[in-house]
């Protein structure tokens, strides 16, 4: 399942709790990837919370990019999780 797929689900609380800063970080990491609709669906889970979330859905996507990038590299570029739909976007 890709980044954006898993953060509309948390925004929906679709088959997984309703989680608006996780929601915030998978989407906004789906926006940095180039998924064409993930960053206005990141801003509109971003209109239902607080400053103070916000900062830490954004927290969390930097920690999450910062390790991914550390792995790739220590893996000879490989990916961190290797993505079932290659060419997808996520």
């Amino acid at each position: 399942m890709g980044l954006y797929a898993y953060g509309t689900l948390l925004a929906e609380g679709r088959g997984v709790s309703q989680d608006a800063i996780l929601a915030h970080a998978f989407l906004n990491l789906a926006a940095v990837r180039g998924h064409p609709d993930a960053a206005r669906a990141r801003d509109a889970v971003q209109l239902t919370m607080t400053n103070e979330e916000i900062g830490e859905a954004q927290a969390i996507a930097r920690t999450w990019r910062s390790s991914a990038e550390a792995a790739s590299e220590g893996s000879e570029g490989s990916s961190v999780v290797p993505d079932s739909n290659e060419g997808d976007s996520n």
